[in-house]
């Protein structure tokens, strides 16, 4: 649920930039006023920029938290999720073998296997949701600075946001060893 939110904070800054200039894949109703039609607003559209840069610098802190914060955990779920699916699934298949047949209790370890699997599916999911959503900032901010009519001082904040945001970078680590975006996934497909 937290990245989720998360990832809705990021979708809304992107949102409200992309509607600084009129951009239509990100735009979310018609009714938007591009950069030019701004320029006459600028005062407010500079403070509007100056809080949309520190929404997004605290919400990368606040990222950096949470991976911090839930690191260890992941890390120790992580390993436990995959020695114990190895497991399972091992003796399951040595059982199968040896009986041709599976009872009800390999049933329902199996299924457990599957819910610990689908739960690491979808936080490797919402992990990557959530980066790549932070990753598209910057890119709608080149976009307004190199290909919408702003005025000088709404451009020179854009470049001073671009900038301070060139050094943010989201990422959820598993104690910063494991990343837990889909790269996780492949990592333990190669693996198994």
């Amino acid at each position: 649920m937290l990245l989720d939110t998360i990832n809705k904070r990021f979708k809304s800054i992107n949102s409200t930039l992309a509607k600084l200039g009129d951009i239509k894949s990100y735009e979310d109703s018609t009714n938007t006023l591009s950069v030019t039609k701004m320029s006459l607003l600028r005062g407010s559209l500079l403070y509007d920029i100056v809080n949309l840069k520190l929404a997004y610098i605290k919400l990368c802190e606040i990222s950096q938290k949470v991976s911090d914060f839930f690191g260890l955990k992941i890390l120790h779920v992580t390993v436990y999720i995959g020695q114990t699916s190895t497991i399972i699934i091992y003796s399951t298949i040595l059982h199968y073998l040896k009986t041709y047949h599976i009872d009800f209790l390999m049933m329902i370890d199996l299924s457990i296997v599957v819910w610990m699997n689908i739960a690491i599916f979808v936080l490797t999911n919402y992990v990557t949701k959530t980066i790549n959503e932070s990753t598209e900032t910057p890119v709608i901010i080149n976009y307004l600075i190199d290909r919408c009519t702003v005025d000088e001082k709404v451009e020179k904040e854009l470049d001073y946001f671009l900038y301070e945001i060139s050094s943010q970078k989201v990422e959820f680590t598993a104690y910063g060893i494991i990343p837990l975006d889909r790269s996780l996934l492949a990592t333990v497909i190669i693996l198994s």
